[in-house]
């Protein structure tokens, strides 16, 4: 860390530094030379000169600060969370709690704060289903904690594009969300839910199982899915925005499943929606007044909720769906996935302005690192070493701890934040000791 005073005097003729703590190959031949000025008379030109010099420095300095990039102060991801104290609800938020040194430890606490959430919104239904116990017991709860915390962390960014986007089909969407705190509503759905299904995505499909087995169609019905996001369902509205045909899901779910895969993101997204109308109808029961509107257990329920639904339930099955280049162009091809290649469909990337609320996930989704480190570090570790800021509504930076860097994950995690550019229309600076990401 270097720590640095300094001014150049032109009516006192004089020049003085205060400078220490550099121990950066790249300052020392700066310090040595402005520590032997300290304190020295010169004429005009030499002040010039040395203004220069202590300027160029100073931007060196800010330049390779490792606690602060220009107007950005990062903090840990575990100073992040510690900064929100309630959640959606009024729900206590305590980061320490929820991530300790101890993985299973943390899996349990995580579960319970997710699950509160269900609970206070009459949402608990929605794990009325037969995988809930395997995901109750191998879940990511403390992944989608985080993920969860990360996105409140980072809603000034988001909050803006996605208010706009969802009024534009969502109806009486300002009379439910008002400010930043009914958009938790928005962002905890998806974030809380969006892997309810990664528990089964090996072991459900055997490569010798049947054609029908391996299809989408087979999977929705064996879970009594009724309701999807794509047909039409009660209070349905025409202009929803869905990124993908229905059909393309379909071909990628296959194409997954013949490499043994169920693709937990889909099938996630279609359990949700389907959990999310069968719980409205049952709680509402058709009992809205002229706006759309009821209270029901202390609780306001609108139509549009549904639309949103939607919405949300394509951000879930699309989350997990990945965009090729031209090495997968060949075999996303023959599977009947060609708007996939980003290659030859620059148009599939996904845009903030577009698919705000996708956006959101799938970046935050990659970012989030629990998920990629808990094999080497606890909770706690992981979030302690790596720290986060954004300066616009636009740029996230990201920066590690050089003991995070050096664990086997690292690779993969950082890879994965640095090859966003290729699927995301954002565009990514990446540097030894940060990754700065800019939409556009």
């Amino acid at each position: 860390m270097c720590f640095f005073y300094g001014y150049c005097s032109r009516e006192m003729g004089k020049a003085q530094l205060v400078f220490w703590g550099a121990d950066d190959k790249k300052l020392i031949k700066h310090r040595s030379f402005l520590l032997l000025s300290c304190d020295s008379h010169y004429n005009l030109l030499q002040l010039q000169i040395l203004e220069i010099q202590l300027e160029l420095l100073q931007k060196l300095i800010l330049r390779n600060r490792p606690a602060k990039r220009g107007n950005m102060c990062m903090k840990s991801l575990l100073d992040r969370f510690s900064e929100q104290k309630k959640s959606y609800y009024q729900i206590d938020c305590n980061a320490e709690k929820l991530f300790t040194y101890n993985f299973e430890e943390s899996q349990s606490e995580c579960l319970e704060f997710l699950n509160r959430h269900y609970e206070k919104g009459e949402k608990k239904a929605l794990f009325n289903r037969d995988l809930t116990p395997q995901y109750n017991r191998h879940g990511k709860h403390t992944h989608s904690a985080s993920l969860y915390l990360l996105g409140t962390t980072l809603l000034p960014i988001f909050k803006t594009n996605i208010d706009n986007r969802l009024k534009s089909f969502v109806p009486n969407y300002t009379s439910w969300c008002e400010d930043e705190y009914d958009f938790q509503y928005i962002w905890f759905l998806p974030a809380m839910y969006h892997d309810f299904a990664s528990c089964i995505e090996l072991g459900t499909i055997r490569t010798n199982d049947s054609e029908q087995h391996r299809s989408l169609r087979f999977h929705l019905g064996n879970h009594n899915i009724q309701y999807s996001p794509y047909k039409p369902f009660p209070y349905k509205v025409d202009n929803i925005p869905f990124r993908f045909s229905p059909e393309l899901i379909e071909n990628y779910f296959y194409y997954r499943a013949c490499r043994g895969n169920c693709e937990h993101g889909i099938l996630a997204g279609y359990l949700f929606f389907d959990g999310f109308v069968k719980n409205f109808l049952k709680n509402t029961n058709g009992r809205f007044n002229s706006c759309g509107s009821m209270n029901c257990y202390g609780l306001g329920w609108n139509i549009g909720h549904l639309a949103f639904a939607a919405y949300a339930a394509d951000a879930i099955i699309c989350h997990n769906i990945w965009l090729g280049g031209k090495t997968e162009k060949e075999e996303y091809t023959q599977y009947g996935l060609t708007p996939l290649v980003y290659t030859e469909h620059p148009e599939s990337k996904l845009s903030v302005e577009a698919f705000p609320l996708q956006f959101m996930l799938c970046l935050l989704d990659t970012i989030e690192p629990i998920k990629r480190f808990e094999d080497t570090f606890s909770p706690r570790e992981i979030l302690q070493g790596i720290k986060l800021d954004y300066i616009t509504n636009n740029e996230i930076v990201i920066s590690w701890d050089a003991i995070i860097a050096q664990q086997k994950g690292f690779k993969r995690w950082k890879k994965g934040v640095v090859d966003t550019k290729k699927w995301m229309c954002v565009r990514v600076a990446d540097e030894d000791d940060h990754v700065r990401i800019t939409f556009y």
